[in-house]
């Protein structure tokens, strides 16, 4: 599981996609339990992430600011096994917006103050059949099965992002 997640977070770090200690991604484990970067500059190694329970108290650990979203979102879809929470400058860019045109439809884009509300985050994934929140001031909040999933959506995205602007 190591070898996998170390290599998208690579991506993701060369990409852009996080930076500095914005942007996450994380991978669900079967024992409930997933793994998830640390509050550290990107490092290649394994100590770059850390194993956590679902539903655990994350403040006493070194975890990325985003593990308890990460893990609401696990305990809320059953087909979220990978989550990542891009912050590239061209979706930053479209989160200070209104709306983003993606495979023909509007993407409207959240305030920010859905991150204060769980539960209403997690009903508008629901509705959105994507799998993924644009949100101002905070980026592109996305889940899928597999990482070649998720990584298809958000380089679409991203490159939606580009062109938009």
């Amino acid at each position: 599981m190591f070898a996998e997640i170390k290599k998208y977070a690579k991506i993701m770090y060369e990409k852009d996609f996080i930076y500095g200690l914005n942007g996450s991604i994380s991978s669900r484990f079967e024992d409930n339990a997933f793994l998830i970067n640390k509050n550290t500059i990107f490092n290649d190694d394994n100590s770059f992430f850390i194993k956590l329970l679902l539903n655990e108290n994350y403040k006493q650990y070194n975890a990325c600011k985003y593990a308890k979203l990460h893990s609401k979102i696990y305990n809320s879809f059953s087909q979220a096994k990978v989550i990542a929470v891009v912050c590239t400058k061209d979706i930053m860019k479209i989160c200070n917006g209104s709306s983003l045109k993606y495979q023909n439809q509007n993407i409207f884009i959240e305030n920010e103050l859905i991150l204060q509300d769980m539960n209403v985050l997690i009903d508008k994934l629901r509705k959105n059949k994507s799998n993924f929140l644009m949100i101002k001031n905070f980026g592109l909040l996305i889940f899928d099965r597999d990482f070649n999933g998720l990584f298809s959506k958000i380089f679409d995205i991203d490159l939606q992002a580009k062109i938009s602007l």
